[in-house]
């Protein structure tokens, strides 16, 4: 048990160390739809509820 809880703890703070950027994404649609999915509200500079909005749309 204490393996798989550590290696699950592993492989969480390796994923959520990464935050997304802008320059990850294509799309402004691509970008909102992860900022969405996954809380990622630093994609929203301004605050206004659009994520990367300087990316082409689609």
């Amino acid at each position: 048990m204490k393996k798989a809880l550590l290696a699950f703890s592993i492989l969480f703070v390796s994923y959520s160390a990464h935050a997304a950027k802008c320059a990850d994404f294509a799309t402004q649609a691509q970008a909102q739809s992860y900022m969405h999915q996954y809380s990622a509200y630093n994609l929203d500079r301004d605050r206004d509820g659009i994520a990367c909005e300087h990316l082409p749309r689609r």
